[in-house]
């Protein structure tokens, strides 16, 4: 459970910190709002809290240690990653391995599309000029 502080206490914090760690503290905070404002409608729930949290933590970790957790949380996210991308190429119904872009091509042209005719920058070239 994070405890309430006041604005008052947060300032008097941040006014502690380096002009360095104001930047590291902004750029988080920015990461976390650009999270919030793509992850979904609205704020999450908690969110002020998490903030809150963020503030107290100890943003004083060397380049190293700083490194050394995002990559322990690339690894964490890759297995979420992972599992929602197989979970959407089976709801599409695509397995197998790619076939290759010769392939592609090819699949193309039997199809009747003539790459030459380059339909799909003519249609995008009009589109600009709307």
């Amino acid at each position: 459970m994070v405890s309430t502080i006041s604005l008052s206490q947060i300032e008097e914090m941040i006014e502690q910190l380096s002009r360095q760690e104001r930047l590291l503290l902004i750029e988080r905070l920015a990461h976390q709002l650009r999270e919030e404002v793509n992850g979904g409608v609205g704020q999450s729930p908690g969110a002020d809290e998490q903030v809150i949290a963020l503030l107290q933590q100890d943003i004083r970790e060397t380049p190293a240690e700083r490194g050394a957790r995002m990559l322990q949380v690339s690894a964490d996210e890759q297995a979420q990653i992972t599992a929602a991308w197989d979970e959407v190429m089976q709801k599409l119904g695509i397995s197998g391995e790619p076939i290759g872009a010769e392939k592609l091509r090819a699949r193309i042209e039997a199809g009747g599309i003539k790459p030459e005719d380059n339909e799909f920058s003519r249609g995008i070239i009009e589109m600009r000029e709307e």
